[in-house]
């Protein structure tokens, strides 16, 4: 957003700051909310509309199936493999037509040596590539395809040169874009490109000491801005695995290869809210875990503690590996199903946090000193590691330890604490053990005097949220406040075509509530009220009042 929005309180004041100097993030699509599957790799196009198919089989909610470096020919990227996909524009086509569900590929920087291969042509005439100390020779290092030579992303032209190939997956149906191995890594006893190799840099050398840290960094700047120029008024959803402060602006970014481990679930949560504190915005970890296999239990815990990532991936190492929510059996699909359903529901709430955060720079996964610095309980270990906030209203205390079915929870002081239920009400500045089984939502909070916009019906993908009309949830015994952002979910022109809903309920006698509704918003109505329920409660009525 082009207009700052200024926060009173000094914790966000420091949040809006970073973000002014750092620069505003863009508004990424609405889909890239939704679940993503991947693996390494699904191998070829049948697979991929089996995996497809199997999601709307079995109503499980996903956007996005990921093509891991085995789609490439011979792994040289910008190609496609014709044997294992012929036709990947049909198959893009396919799989958005039938089943709302789009493509994300990866791409890799390493360039491979190859006399007729397109790109190390190009790289080596127009001198695109990172040279050895010697400043003459170029640098040569083995990854996925074997010997590659790597661009040099500190340069403006080959930046431009470099993204400019997106167009070839943009041109075959790619949706969206993972950048991977950018660090850069490297198949050798050092692990990346040595500290003396000399980076042109628009004719002001570099060695590449000084560029390492920035190299995944320029490389998704590189990528966002050529797929600007390529798609002109569509958003845009990066996925790297290196980022550098300042990357939010292009890109997402994951935790890189976790293990399918209770200790690896656990630190996720920390790992996120550090990564938010420094502007990322759409993080996220690969859950069940990228090595291993996650036993049945931790997948399913994994899912629940996952619920709000930003980005919400289930990715493993290879068909052994392997933990799609059906994997399991019936028991575990059912629960994972559930779970992914509520993410989806919940959909109008996580958007609009989301555009919170990219007009604020405040985090809306976060930990819980952000909101309640002055509550000196939210220091301790015990629950700044376990516990985050979603936005304005959700507090999430997940079970992260293997056989667990309940947990302390601390809430935080200043206000009382409804379960997702409305069941049960929690004192603010007090802990409670509480009750959490495998199949619950009971480690979902909501914060006293809280509006949730949410859809009844159980979607299965994002291309569904405008056409549904929204319940409103209030948590609260005599008013609530709340408001819900929409505007297209795709397009650059939520700047001037936009609609915001605040509510303001308030009981007037027992069971019946006057909900007022003030919009804000140009051009077009996106949202529909249509339910309103008191959460905890089997019917009230309600009439709406419109300003």
């Amino acid at each position: 957003m082009c207009i700052r929005d200024r926060i009173s309180s000094s914790i966000a004041d420091l949040f809006s700051e970073l973000a002014y100097i750092l620069g505003d993030v863009p508004l990424p699509p609405l889909n890239s909310l939704g679940h993503h599957q991947s693996l390494w790799s699904y191998k070829n196009e049948e697979e991929v509309r089996r995996v497809a198919e199997t999601f709307r089989k079995k109503q499980i909610p996903c956007d996005f199936i990921h093509l891991d470096i085995d789609y490439m020919d011979e792994y040289r990227i910008f190609t496609w493999n014709k044997e294992r996909f012929p036709d990947i524009k049909v198959l893009s086509s396919e799989l958005l037509e039938k089943y709302n569900i789009k493509l994300l590929a990866i791409t890799d920087p390493g360039v491979k040596v190859d006399s007729e291969y397109f790109m190390y042509k190009e790289g080596i005439k127009d001198g695109h590539f990172i040279k050895n100390g010697d400043g003459k020779t170029l640098f040569e290092g083995e990854v996925w395809p074997g010997k590659c030579h790597f661009p040099d992303f500190s340069q403006q032209k080959t930046r431009e040169w470099f993204s400019s190939k997106f167009k070839i997956l943009e041109d075959s149906g790619i949706e969206a874009f993972w950048i991977d191995m950018n660090e850069p890594s490297i198949f050798s006893e050092l692990g990346t490109i040595p500290e003396n190799a000399i980076h042109p840099c628009d004719g002001k050398n570099k060695f590449h000491a000084e560029i390492h840290n920035q190299y995944g960094h320029l490389m998704s700047k590189a990528v966002y801005e050529g797929l600007k120029k390529i798609r002109k008024n569509k958003r845009i959803f990066i996925l790297t695995r290196s980022a550098y402060i300042g990357t939010q602006r292009y890109a997402g970014s994951w935790t890189g290869d976790n293990n399918a481990e209770w200790g690896h679930l656990r630190m996720s949560l920390p790992m996120l809210m550090n990564m938010a504190i420094s502007g990322q915005v759409m993080i996220g970890p690969d859950i069940g875990g990228f090595l291993g296999k996650p036993s049945a239990e931790l997948l399913i815990r994994w899912y629940q503690a996952g619920l709000f990532y930003p980005f919400f991936r289930n990715h493993s190492i290879n068909k052994n590996c392997r933990h799609e929510p059906w994997v399991y059996g019936k028991r575990v699909e059912r629960i994972i199903r559930k779970t992914i359903q509520l993410r989806y529901k919940l959909l109008p709430y996580l958007y609009t946090s989301l555009v919170e955060t990219c007009k604020t720079g405040i985090p809306f996964f976060k930990a819980l000193f952000i909101d309640y610095f002055e509550d000196k309980e939210v220091y301790n270990k015990e629950w700044l590691n376990t516990e985050y906030l979603i936005g304005k209203s959700l507090l999430i205390a997940p079970i992260l330890k293997r056989w667990r079915r309940k947990r302390k929870v601390y809430f935080p002081k200043g206000t009382k604490w409804f379960s997702f239920d409305g069941t049960q009400i929690y004192e603010g500045g007090k802990t409670y053990t509480v009750s959490i089984p495998i199949d619950s939502f009971n480690f979902i909070f909501v914060k006293e005097g809280s509006i949730i916009p949410t859809i009844d019906k159980n979607i299965q993908s994002t291309e569904e949220v405008l056409k549904e009309p929204l319940t409103l949830l209030i948590f609260g015994k005599k008013e609530a406040r709340g408001e819900v952002y929409l505007d297209d979910g795709y397009t650059m022109n939520y700047e001037q075509d936009c609609e915001i809903a605040q509510f303001e309920a308030k009981l007037q006698e027992i069971e019946s509530w006057s909900l007022y509704l003030s919009r804000k918003g140009k051009k077009r109505r996106y949202i529909n009220v249509e339910n309103v329920k008191q959460v905890g409660h089997r019917e009230i009525g309600f009439a709406i009042f419109e300003e």
